[in-house]
């Protein structure tokens, strides 16, 4: 069990997302969840070709080289 849960936060502030890598804010800080608690994408991989792009679920912009989003 954490110990550093966030009790509270301003009384209009519901969330502050906050910290970097490539661009994406990676932290979040909400009222009863752990400090510094991780956010982002589950990932199951990174497209290896056009034809894994076009046989795959993606998303608008997916290319090879890009990460497979679950």
């Amino acid at each position: 069990m954490y110990k550093n849960n966030v009790v509270a936060l301003s009384p209009e502030v519901t969330q502050v997302n906050y910290g970097a890598f490539r661009s994406m804010e990676t932290s979040i800080l909400q009222k009863g969840q752990p400090f510094g608690s991780f956010y982002g994408y589950q990932v199951a991989g990174i497209y290896q070709s056009v034809e894994d792009v076009a046989n795959s679920p993606s998303y608008e912009k997916a290319r090879p080289g890009g990460l497979k989003i679950c």
